[in-house]
């Protein structure tokens, strides 16, 4: 199983879509799709519309076995049989904003920005968590990949405490994609790393700059840490060295809020 389904045991009923004329019925209505699992024997004109809309509209769409599908629904319906027909949509509660789009508009403003990206954060109640620190530090949008990364469901909503019904989320097909864009744009990334050697107040944040935070289990992906900036670390005791990635998230943006808000 992949990095996505421990988490869907907060999903509901209504996060998901089952069957193939209902989900081309949602991609044909432009309900808010995060993501779609097809059986890797689905075909059909039918699933041929689907993966095209899909495309068109820049939602990723997985070729899974029978079994992950199985394994997704489970939680939802226990025993209950469901005519799935090999194909399920994930709904999502947020729009899908565009990058390019976030950054001239924090232009328009006047402001600089500051963005943070998410590696591998799967857990959607630390999803929800770094949400909330991130909207009351001033954080202009997350970013974060389509794949290995949490569905913004109504437990994730729910532990925001509703900062994600206005802070942006920009998901992208290839993190490399987004982190190339803000490098060009002249925003600087910073990484959090156990043995870096600047501590987290010694950093500038006062510059347009994009903090990534890695998974707790991976740290941050080896091709995102080649394109970073600079890393810095929280200091903590010798006799513990880790810390919840919503705390440390919070931590830091705190600390550039302060920078920021003399």
């Amino acid at each position: 199983m992949d990095g996505h389904f421990p988490i869907l045991i907060h999903m509901r009923k209504k996060d998901v879509i089952i069957g193939r004329h209902p989900v081309l019925e949602a991609l044909n209505n432009d309900i808010k799709i995060e993501k779609i699992f097809i059986n890797k024997s689905a075909n059909g004109e039918e699933v041929n519309n689907i993966m095209r809309i899909a495309k068109e509209k820049n939602i990723l769409f997985q070729f899974v076995p029978i079994e992950k599908i199985n394994y997704l629904l489970f939680p939802i319906f226990a025993n209950q049989k469901v005519n799935h027909q090999g194909i399920v949509a994930v709904s999502s509660v947020v729009e899908n904003n565009s990058i390019e789009d976030i950054y001239n508009q924090i232009l328009d403003w006047g402001e600089t920005p500051l963005f943070l990206i998410l590696d591998g954060i799967t857990d959607v109640r630390n999803f929800g968590a770094i949400a909330r620190s991130a909207k009351c530090f001033g954080v202009h949008a997350i970013i974060t990949s389509q794949r290995n990364s949490a569905f913004i469901n109504a437990e994730a909503m729910k532990t925001s405490a509703g900062a994600l019904h206005t802070l942006p989320v920009c998901k992208t097909p290839k993190i490399e994609d987004a982190l190339n864009f803000l490098i060009l744009c002249g925003i600087q990334i910073i990484e959090t790393k156990i043995d870096a050697t600047k501590q987290y107040y010694q950093h500038d944040y006062t510059i347009p700059m994009a903090l990534v935070m890695g998974s707790e289990e991976r740290g941050v992906s080896p091709f995102i840490s080649n394109l970073v900036d600079d890393s810095i670390r929280i200091p903590m005791s010798e006799e513990f060295d880790s810390l919840n990635v919503s705390v440390a998230t919070g931590i830091i943006l705190s600390e550039a809020w302060k920078q920021r808000h003399p």
